[in-house]
C-alpha cells in the first residue's frame, strides 16, 4: 500500500487526532477547546465516526482545517499561519518547520 492510499483511508476521527497532535495538547485539554467530552474524543480517535454536529463544531473553532477535516483536502499553511487563532499560528509553525505527528503522511497534504 502506497502512502497516498494511506491518506485516503485516514477516518475523520484520525484526522482530528492528529489535529490534537498538531496543536501539542493532550486530549483533556483538546476536548475542552471543541467542547466535546473527553470519553467521546476518546472514541472517534480511536474508533467511531464523528457526527456532523461534532465536525460543525469544531470547524467552528478551526475553520481553517475545514477542508481537511471534512474530506481529506489540503491544508493550506497561509490561512493557518493567518488566523485569529493562536493554536492554527501554532500548528502552521509546526507544519512550517516540518514538524508532522508520527503516523501521518501530511507532507502532501500541506498547500
Amino acid at each position: 500500500m502506497n502512502e497516498k492510499q494511506q491518506i485516503k483511508q485516514l477516518t475523520t476521527g484520525q484526522r482530528l487526532k492528529a489535529m490534537r497532535l498538531l496543536t501539542g495538547l493532550v486530549q483533556d485539554e483538546f476536548a475542552e477547546i471543541i467542547g466535546m467530552p473527553l470519553s467521546r474524543l476518546k472514541n472517534v480517535e480511536t474508533r467511531s465516526r464523528m457526527y456532523d454536529h461534532e465536525i460543525e463544531d469544531v470547524l467552528t473553532i478551526f475553520p481553517e482545517f475545514a477542508k481537511w477535516l471534512s474530506y481529506q483536502g489540503d491544508i493550506t499553511l497561509g490561512e493557518l499561519q493567518e488566523s485569529q487563532s493562536k493554536l492554527c499560528r501554532i500548528v502552521a509553525a509546526k507544519l512550517d518547520a516540518g514538524i508532522y505527528p508520527e503516523g501521518y503522511d501530511l507532507e502532501n497534504k500541506i498547500k
